[in-house]
């Protein structure tokens, strides 16, 4: 009988649709529930050429119908349902009625960093996070330290979260890595994405090279005053499909970010053999990227270190570079979507924690998820 999988989701992306795709590669039955696409973010598959195992609940954001969907969850008798974070009501009111009929799954990149409101988190988690879920599925080791903390046992807690589409392994083993053209950053164009830092750095950059790089920018929103500056290609958003061609052109990845918790980019960029510069403040850096080996990491906010890095992997010599890219490549393979259903599955095995959570203590399911502590 195949598996049936719920998923409860904030909106679509290319690698929550990856993660789907390798599911029903592996027979399972799929049940999406999530919000209609951001401004910042308007992914589209979802809403055209569906795999017919999947069913898509899509709601206006905040009007989630939570006796509808009580009743499609239900319906669907879900072997494992993925949720996203513990800040969505809507999805605590599932979890809650679904304690005992299925194995809860709590999805968070949120990582350890010691902040207040994350010690208070887990001095409350027996209240905040016990009665709703039995298992923690986390991207990297920065967010398996705050699950621990968060009370989940190691056999709990599964590696893997974040995947990406097989066509960015594909398209990064058969790309040339010389034939790359430029700089490349892919995101969201806002300010926690350090392109203050990356604009300053680029302009210095281009002032001490003779045949500078471009400088390739991927994203929705605006640049504003820099993107005017010399060498600055700006390209708008681009589907996720898309994605792994556009950035195959491209010849190293920059992630500025002041704060990423994963960052899937990076995944992604790895998966095309891309080298990568980034800070160390992106969680999947500890995964992901090694000094030296296939990129460099630099301190958040620093310009004059991403200036270092950027001239360091621009000006080496094309076998250094040919390294590099085989080096990102490596490392993204501990990511493939063929391992995601199979670390999921092998995780939920009875021999593995111990199975669903029992009752909540008294009341701890009335009104808890108002305080929640958010990422």
């Amino acid at each position: 009988m195949p598996t049936r999988l719920a998923i409860l989701w904030p909106q679509g992306s290319g690698y929550l649709n990856a993660a789907i795709n390798t599911a029903c590669d592996h027979g399972a039955a799929v049940l999406l529930s999530c919000f209609t696409p951001h401004p910042a973010s308007p992914y589209q598959a979802l809403a055209r050429g569906r795999r017919e195992s999947v069913r898509l609940l899509e709601w206006t954001r905040g009007q989630i119908d939570d006796a509808s969907l009580l009743d499609e969850v239900s319906r669907f008798a879900p072997d494992v349902m993925i949720v996203s974070g513990w800040n969505f009501r809507s999805y605590l009111k599932i979890c809650t009625a679904m304690r005992g009929r299925t194995v809860r799954v709590l999805a968070m990149d949120n990582p350890w960093e010691a902040r207040l409101k994350q010690i208070g988190g887990c001095l409350l988690s027996r209240f905040l996070i016990a009665p709703y879920f039995d298992r923690a599925f986390v991207p990297g080791e920065r967010q398996y330290q705050f699950a621990r903390r968060l009370g989940f046992d190691d056999g709990e807690i599964i590696d893997g979260l974040f995947t990406c589409d097989k066509r960015f392994y594909e398209t990064g083993a058969a790309r040339d890595p010389l034939d790359g053209e430029g700089f490349v950053f892919v995101g969201r164009l806002s300010p926690e994405k350090g392109l203050a830092t990356l604009m300053a750095a680029y302009q210095a950059y281009r002032a001490n090279q003779e045949a500078p790089w471009n400088l390739h920018v991927y994203g929705a929103g605006s640049l504003g005053e820099a993107e005017r500056l010399p060498g600055v290609v700006r390209h708008g958003f681009v589907q996720p499909e898309d994605l792994p061609a556009a950035l195959a052109r491209h010849r190293v990845l920059l992630m500025p970010s002041d704060r990423d918790p994963w960052c899937v980019a990076i995944q992604e960029g790895a998966a095309l053999a891309l080298p990568i510069v980034c800070t160390t403040r992106c969680g999947a850096s500890v995964h992901l990227v090694k000094n030296g080996f296939n990129g460099y990491k630099f301190p958040q906010g620093s310009v004059d270190e991403l200036l270092a890095a950027m001239t360091a992997v621009a000006t080496q010599h094309d076998e250094a570079l040919l390294r590099m890219s085989r080096g990102s490549l490596s490392l993204a393979m501990q990511f493939h979507p063929s391992l995601w259903f199979d670390n999921l599955m092998r995780s939920l095995a009875p021999t593995r924690g111990r199975g669903v959570r029992p009752a909540a203590p008294p009341g701890a399911e009335q009104g808890a998820w108002k305080d929640a502590p958010a990422s």
